[in-house]
């Protein structure tokens, strides 16, 4: 059968298919399909009823902080948008920096620019989008500074700093004072810290520059009126000097002639005078008075003096107004009211003094007398080194007499040398030394470091007879430093042990100075009446457990018979033995313990040994 189908609607709307089973429409609404049969003319309807979810979710981000040398992280809530099960978020940014929260109704950024939060409603798709632009201040603050100059006219000043904004901030370091102007009274660099709004900050400094250093001023003494001198010059010459500096002389109770405005100026009339220099730029001064005599004195050269050990001390006598006052020593002057002479040896020397001034020049001549130097000299203390290829010597120097200070010089074996009073760590042999005063005599020395002889020991060894104890040891020593200690290895603290048994033994010699020798000594076993062809004959172990050996040495090839006999005389064991050099081990470990004769029987003679069994 051949069916058409058609749809159609009153209140919605038909996009397209309306004469199919599967129309398309975008609107709320009734439908109603109308099904007829083309062949028989039947007609059936149904209807339908399309309703429509429009519910858009709200997107909603709040304004959001800036970012700055503060806050380097901000929140961007978006708490204010549609939330539930069926809502979803995103953040997104093109320009910034998403920190986490990407996901969620917050989200953190550390960047500025702009971010926008997608919201969806899952059921029914529908999305909203909301957008804000975090802004990013992180820039230092901008400032520019103004220093200060300090002069004796202006000692204070203020230092500044300029800043770009009516809201930044300047704290000053060392006080702790805000502001953007200090006031100063002391040159130097000042720092500071500027504060931005946006909590950023820059450091700088400025500089108060002092300019409140005094003028030099130097006025040399002047003559004296009098002995023909009408007038005198009063020189200042040597004060500062420029272009910025003006000169003042004054005067209560003098006369100038001229120069009152110069550094030297002309007066003829006793008084005091007043000078005063001025650093026109500063408004520093500087000043000094001198005074002028009248009357000149006659210069007077005669001297007293001091004799100090090889110094010689002279004093002159001064005098008013301007003169000179020299000595001469063996072709050496020197100037000064008094003077100092040092000297090398002893006997007569001769110094002059000369004064001179406007009246005239006077000469006076003394003959001086240096007694007290002393010849050098000097005792020694040798320590000498305590033990044989030691280096623990020493010897020290104390000298005297001379003149100055002393100087010493060593040398000694392997290219030893010191500037040493005191030389230590020495080694045995010969050392030298000069002694040298500051008037360059000298004295000389030869000194030996000695060291004993290394300790040596000759030893006389009795071994021990094959029934007792009664081996020894006697020790001869020599070298080192007597008296000597010996401490044995078994105890003993004799020099020469007795009643030793077979072993070895260890003696350590300490002598006076501590030095010491190690030796160990071994103690045989001989036997009694032992045959003269037996050169050794020793049981080890002895005691023995199970098993012991047997140690032979003939002074040539025998053949005889080895014997174990017990305590009763009965033979336990025998054993031939050949040869001339040779160890024979024995089994004992099925006989009983105690004490047995070990008897090794040749040529009709005998050499016995005891056998401890454990």
């Amino acid at each position: 059968a051949a069916f058409a189908y058609n749809w159609t609607t009153e209140d919605g709307n038909i996009v397209e298919g309306a004469t199919t089973l599967t129309p398309t429409v975008d609107a709320a609404g009734m439908y109603v399909l109308e099904e007829s049969d083309e062949v028989y003319d039947c007609v059936s309807m149904d209807t339908t009823i399309v309703t429509e979810d429009d519910d858009v979710p709200v997107a909603m981000v709040a304004h959001p902080d800036a970012i700055n040398c503060i806050n380097s992280t901000v929140t961007l809530d978006g708490s204010g948008s549609s939330s539930g099960a069926n809502y979803t978020y995103l953040w997104t940014t093109q320009d910034g920096n998403i920190v986490s929260g990407e996901t969620t109704n917050m989200a953190v950024v550390d960047a500025g620019g702009t971010y926008t939060l997608s919201v969806t409603n899952t059921e029914n798709g529908c999305i909203s989008t909301s957008s804000q632009t975090v802004e990013e201040d992180t820039n230092t603050p901008v400032y520019t500074t103004a220093g200060a100059t300090l002069t004796c006219n202006a000692p204070s000043g203020e230092l500044c700093v300029m800043v770009s904004t009516p809201f930044d901030s300047v704290v000053w370091s060392g006080n702790g004072q805000n502001g953007t102007c200090l006031t100063v009274n002391e040159g130097g660099e000042y720092e500071f810290t500027v504060y931005g709004s946006n909590g950023c900050t820059s450091t700088g400094s400025t500089t108060a520059e002092d300019q409140t250093a005094l003028p030099s001023v130097s006025v040399s003494t002047p003559q004296s009126l009098g002995c023909g001198v009408t007038s005198v010059e009063l020189d200042a010459s040597a004060s500062s000097s420029g272009a910025e500096f003006s000169y003042t002389w004054t005067t209560t109770n003098g006369h100038f002639v001229s120069g009152t405005d110069d550094n030297v100026a002309t007066v003829d009339q006793a008084g005091l005078y007043t000078f005063t220099v001025t650093n026109n730029n500063t408004g520093c001064t500087s000043s000094a008075s001198v005074e002028v005599f009248d009357g000149a004195q006659a210069p007077d050269a005669s001297f007293t003096y001091s004799v100090d050990y090889n110094v010689v001390t002279v004093y002159g006598n001064p005098l008013q107004g301007a003169y000179t006052s020299t000595w001469e020593y063996d072709g050496n002057t020197v100037s000064g009211d008094t003077a100092t002479f040092s000297f090398n040896d002893n006997g007569d020397y001769e110094i002059c003094h000369y004064q001179e001034n406007n009246c005239g020049i006077d000469t006076s001549c003394s003959t001086i007398s240096i007694t007290a130097i002393q010849p050098l000299s000097y005792s020694e203390n040798i320590v000498n080194v305590s033990c044989n290829g030691e280096s623990d010597g020493s010897i020290s120097i104390v000298g005297s007499g001379g003149v100055g200070e002393l100087s010493i010089v060593w040398t000694g074996p392997n290219g030893f040398a010191s500037s040493d009073f005191e030389i230590s760590g020495l080694s045995a042999g010969n050392y030298s030394m000069t002694m040298v005063d500051e008037g360059n005599h000298s004295i000389a020395g030869d000194f030996t470091i000695t060291e004993p002889d290394p300790i040596s020991v000759q030893s006389s060894i009795t071994n021990e007879t094959s029934t007792t104890n009664d081996g020894s040891i006697d020790l001869t020593v020599t070298g080192g430093t007597p008296p000597y200690t010996f401490s044995w290895s078994n105890g003993s603290t004799e020099e020469d042990p007795k009643d030793l048994t077979k072993g070895e033994y260890t003696v350590t010699i300490t002598d006076a100075n501590g030095c010491t020798y190690t030796e160990t000594f071994s103690v045989g076993t001989t036997g009694i009446n032992d045959p003269d062809f037996v050169e050794n004959f020793e049981l080890f172990p002895n005691p023995a457990g199970t098993q012991t050996k047997v140690s032979f040495k003939f002074t040539e090839n025998i053949s005889g018979n080895l014997k174990i006999i017990d305590f009763t005389g009965k033979v336990v064991k025998s054993y031939n033995v050949a040869g001339q050099d040779m160890v024979l081990k024995l089994d004992i470990s099925d006989m009983q313990s105690g004490i047995y004769m070990i008897k090794l029987e040749s040529k009709n003679k005998i050499a016995v040994r005891k056998l401890i069994k454990i």
